[in-house]
Protein backbone atom coordinates (compact mmCIF):
# COMPACT_ATOMS: atom_id res chain seq x y z
CA UNK A 1 0.00 0.00 0.00
CA UNK A 2 1.23 3.48 -0.87
CA UNK A 3 1.91 5.75 2.10
CA UNK A 4 2.21 9.47 1.56
CA UNK A 5 3.24 11.24 4.75
CA UNK A 6 2.35 14.79 5.65
CA UNK A 7 6.04 15.66 5.31
CA UNK A 8 6.16 14.36 1.72
CA UNK A 9 2.96 16.24 0.90
CA UNK A 10 4.47 19.42 2.35
CA UNK A 11 7.62 19.00 0.22
CA UNK A 12 5.58 18.51 -2.93
CA UNK A 13 3.51 21.63 -2.23
CA UNK A 14 6.61 23.73 -1.46
CA UNK A 15 8.39 22.56 -4.62
CA UNK A 16 5.29 23.30 -6.68
CA UNK A 17 5.00 26.81 -5.24
CA UNK A 18 8.69 27.52 -5.81
CA UNK A 19 8.66 26.41 -9.44
CA UNK A 20 5.36 28.13 -10.15
CA UNK A 21 6.53 31.39 -8.56
CA UNK A 22 9.79 31.35 -10.50
CA UNK A 23 8.06 30.92 -13.82
CA UNK A 24 5.38 33.57 -13.28
CA UNK A 25 7.32 36.40 -11.66
CA UNK A 26 8.18 39.61 -13.46
CA UNK A 27 11.82 40.66 -13.58
CA UNK A 28 12.61 43.71 -11.44
CA UNK A 29 13.62 46.97 -13.07
CA UNK A 30 12.58 50.44 -14.14
CA UNK A 31 9.08 49.40 -15.28
CA UNK A 32 6.75 48.90 -12.28
CA UNK A 33 5.07 45.49 -11.95
CA UNK A 34 1.60 47.01 -12.43
CA UNK A 35 2.65 48.55 -15.74
CA UNK A 36 4.24 45.26 -16.87
CA UNK A 37 1.06 43.41 -15.93
CA UNK A 38 -1.04 45.81 -18.00
CA UNK A 39 1.31 45.56 -20.99
CA UNK A 40 1.15 41.79 -20.71
CA UNK A 41 -2.65 41.72 -20.33
CA UNK A 42 -3.25 44.06 -23.27
CA UNK A 43 -0.77 42.32 -25.58
CA UNK A 44 -1.78 38.70 -24.96
CA UNK A 45 -4.08 38.45 -21.92
CA UNK A 46 -0.75 37.55 -20.29
CA UNK A 47 -0.50 34.17 -22.02
CA UNK A 48 2.65 32.84 -23.74
CA UNK A 49 1.26 33.50 -27.22
CA UNK A 50 2.54 31.81 -30.34
CA UNK A 51 4.52 33.82 -32.86
CA UNK A 52 2.47 35.98 -35.19
CA UNK A 53 3.46 37.88 -38.33
CA UNK A 54 0.37 39.88 -39.31
CA UNK A 55 1.16 43.17 -41.06
CA UNK A 56 4.57 43.69 -39.47
CA UNK A 57 7.51 41.79 -38.07
CA UNK A 58 7.01 38.41 -36.41
CA UNK A 59 6.36 38.83 -32.68
CA UNK A 60 6.14 36.17 -29.98
CA UNK A 61 5.23 35.45 -26.39
CA UNK A 62 3.70 37.31 -23.47
CA UNK A 63 4.74 40.75 -24.74
CA UNK A 64 4.75 40.08 -28.50
CA UNK A 65 8.50 40.65 -28.70
CA UNK A 66 10.08 40.88 -32.15
CA UNK A 67 13.57 39.59 -32.95
CA UNK A 68 14.81 43.20 -33.30
CA UNK A 69 13.38 44.09 -29.85
CA UNK A 70 15.01 40.95 -28.41
CA UNK A 71 18.38 41.83 -29.94
CA UNK A 72 18.10 45.41 -28.63
CA UNK A 73 17.31 44.20 -25.10
CA UNK A 74 20.54 42.23 -24.92
CA UNK A 75 19.24 38.79 -25.94
CA UNK A 76 18.62 37.27 -22.48
CA UNK A 77 17.94 33.56 -22.11
CA UNK A 78 18.79 30.81 -24.56
CA UNK A 79 16.98 32.12 -27.65
CA UNK A 80 14.47 34.71 -28.83
CA UNK A 81 11.45 32.40 -29.06
CA UNK A 82 12.29 30.56 -25.81
CA UNK A 83 12.72 33.83 -23.93
CA UNK A 84 9.44 35.27 -25.18
CA UNK A 85 7.54 32.26 -23.81
CA UNK A 86 9.09 32.59 -20.35
CA UNK A 87 7.51 35.36 -18.30
CA UNK A 88 10.63 36.20 -16.29
CA UNK A 89 12.94 36.23 -19.32
CA UNK A 90 10.52 38.26 -21.43
CA UNK A 91 10.06 40.85 -18.67
CA UNK A 92 13.83 41.00 -18.24
CA UNK A 93 14.01 41.79 -21.95
CA UNK A 94 11.34 44.50 -21.59
CA UNK A 95 13.14 45.98 -18.56
CA UNK A 96 16.48 46.04 -20.41
CA UNK A 97 14.88 47.62 -23.48
CA UNK A 98 13.23 50.35 -21.41
CA UNK A 99 16.49 51.10 -19.58
CA UNK A 100 18.17 51.48 -22.95
CA UNK A 101 15.61 53.80 -24.58
CA UNK A 102 13.68 55.62 -21.83
CA UNK A 103 15.94 58.67 -22.25
CA UNK A 104 14.28 59.17 -25.66
CA UNK A 105 11.11 60.11 -23.73
CA UNK A 106 10.30 63.09 -21.51
CA UNK A 107 9.89 61.02 -18.35
CA UNK A 108 9.91 57.39 -17.19
CA UNK A 109 6.25 56.50 -16.66
CA UNK A 110 3.89 53.75 -17.78
CA UNK A 111 2.54 55.82 -20.67
CA UNK A 112 6.03 56.24 -22.11
CA UNK A 113 7.05 52.63 -21.42
CA UNK A 114 4.01 51.54 -23.44
CA UNK A 115 4.89 53.95 -26.25
CA UNK A 116 8.44 52.56 -26.42
CA UNK A 117 7.15 49.00 -26.30
CA UNK A 118 4.69 49.60 -29.13
CA UNK A 119 6.72 51.99 -31.27
CA UNK A 120 10.37 51.18 -30.67
CA UNK A 121 13.13 53.62 -29.71
CA UNK A 122 11.26 56.62 -31.15
CA UNK A 123 7.86 55.49 -29.85
CA UNK A 124 7.43 58.48 -27.53
CA UNK A 125 7.57 60.84 -30.53
CA UNK A 126 5.27 58.72 -32.70
CA UNK A 127 1.58 59.75 -32.51
CA UNK A 128 0.58 56.24 -33.66
CA UNK A 129 1.65 54.82 -30.28
CA UNK A 130 -0.61 57.04 -28.19
CA UNK A 131 -3.85 55.02 -28.33
CA UNK A 132 -2.13 51.80 -27.22
CA UNK A 133 -0.20 53.68 -24.53
CA UNK A 134 -3.35 55.32 -23.17
CA UNK A 135 -4.97 51.87 -22.78
CA UNK A 136 -1.94 50.56 -20.88
CA UNK A 137 -1.72 53.69 -18.76
CA UNK A 138 -5.43 53.59 -17.85
CA UNK A 139 -5.05 49.97 -16.79
CA UNK A 140 -1.99 50.78 -14.66
CA UNK A 141 -3.87 53.54 -12.83
CA UNK A 142 -6.84 51.35 -11.91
Amino acid sequence: MFSFSVYNYFLVVVLYLITTECSTTFAPGIVPAKCLQCLCDIETKCKPADCYGGDGPITCGYFQISKAFYDACGSPGSSWQQCTKDKYCSTLCVQNYMNKYINNCVQPNCLNFARLHFGGPSGCANPNTLLFALRVNKCSES
